[in-house]
């Protein structure tokens, strides 16, 4: 902190103020000048202090340095400092000004703190003071945050604000892609359809690829194939390119409603157009033909995929896992389980929830002990994962299951 001279100390060798480390005579136009000096160095810490040094002394300070001292308050993640002193600057300083370092607290509060909730209350509570108006991106940001968690209400209130009278923000793609996401995730992609098939019809969307995909990934969801083909010759009318997010999406939605045969062709087209596949399409082609049966097919493509220089990760090999206990083929599963060990790969609950239902098939209740033992040692606790497929599927082996995880629970 700042510390002063006595009063008998003399003015002729005070230091220069420069940094708060150094006692310094309370000259006002210097302690003026030091916030600006320090902001120049980052040094945010200090400007902290200087500014406490000038209240301290009640001397005021200008717009200048009300930005600086906020800005550093932002810096250090002061976010609750900052929203109070904000509010003191109500119509006291410049409003341009005074939005961006808003803007700032909002999304500090989004990335660092992860506290959309509060930017949220902030952002209400300031568009209540004239001239205030944040900016686009803050709005979207909230949008994105609260879609991510699923909390729509949120995000329709969000898109209320978006289109009063006082701001009339567009719904660019960004925010019409996370919404559209938004609803997907929380099992209602007809309101996704609704949402995007209206602000089309507004003219306020024009659609890109990203966009497009979390279209696709919505009509996929309900089925409706034959939207997703009108939904694909838009995107070539208006050359809109095809990437790999884009076709995973499309093969996720079509093996999941079982067309195999479909999916595949995607695969041969992203392979036609120099598409490269990445870990999740790779993953995404594992998953689907393993879940089918096709246990060769899945293995195949996991040797493509680490010739591609790509390595699988527990996803991946789960599902191959899944595959081979699908087939009965429970030694090729350990196997894989076995590689996981020598990899360095921690298995998790589901992992060993498909090998316990493997087992369960065969009836074999040593093994179902032993790797109910090992999920103990390894700090893996059995929940519903572990015992509701077994008990769905194999109800003659449930209760003797339900047993064993209820004593190692």
């Amino acid at each position: 902190m700042i510390s002063f001279p006595p009063k008998n100390h003399s003015k002729k060798n005070a230091p220069t103020i420069y940094t708060v480390k150094k006692w310094v005579y309370p000259n006002p136009e210097r302690l003026q000048q030091s916030p600006l000096l320090l902001s120049r160095n980052q040094r945010f810490k200090a400007i902290i202090h200087v500014f406490s040094q000038l209240s301290s002394n009640e001397i005021n300070a200008d717009a200048q340095t009300h930005t600086i001292f906020t800005k550093a308050l932002l810096k250090e993640h002061k976010y609750e400092e900052a929203a109070d002193f904000l509010k003191t600057l109500a119509g006291k300083s410049n409003n341009f000004r005074l939005n961006r370092v808003f803007d700032s607290l909002v999304q500090g509060l989004c990335t660092f703190n992860q506290d959309p909730e509060r930017g949220l209350c902030l952002l209400k509570d300031f568009l209540k003071i004239d001239g205030v108006c944040p900016s686009s991106r803050t709005f979207c940001l909230l949008i994105c945050c609260f879609s991510q968690m699923g909390k729509m209400a949120r995000v329709i209130d969000l898109l209320e604000l978006m289109s009063d009278d006082k701001l009339k923000y567009p719904f660019d793609n960004y925010v019409c892609s996370s919404v559209i996401s938004g609803f997907v995730r929380i099992g209602e992609p007809e309101l996704a359809v609704g949402f995007y098939e209206t602000a089309v019809k507004s003219g306020s969307l024009t659609p890109n690829t990203v966009t497009c995909t979390t279209v696709l990934t919505a009509y996929c969801k309900l089925g409706h194939i034959d939207k997703v083909s009108d939904l694909v010759a838009w995107m070539e009318n208006n050359e809109l390119a095809f990437d790999v997010v884009f076709y995973s999406n499309w093969i996720y939605g079509y093996l999941n409603e079982g067309l195999i045969q479909e999916a595949f062709q995607k695969f041969r087209a992203m392979v036609d157009k120099k598409v490269e596949l990445d870990n999740i399409s790779y993953t995404i082609l594992i998953d689907g033909f393993s879940k089918d049966g096709n246990i060769e097919k899945a293995v195949g493509f996991l040797y493509k995929m680490r010739r591609d220089g790509l390595e699988p990760n527990l996803v991946t090999y789960t599902a191959i896992i899944l595959g081979f206990c699908k087939k009965g083929k429970l030694d090729e599963a350990f196997a894989i389980f076995g590689m996981l060990k020598r990899l360095g790969i921690e298995a998790d609950e589901f992992t060993y929830a498909i090998l316990i239902h493997g087992v369960c098939r065969r009836g074999d209740f040593d093994l179902v002990f032993q790797l109910l033992d090992e999920m103990e040692k390894r700090g893996i606790n059995p929940g519903v994962v572990t015992t509701t497929p077994s008990l769905m599927d194999y109800p003659k082996w449930g209760r003797h299951l339900m047993l064993m995880v209820s004593q190692k629970a």
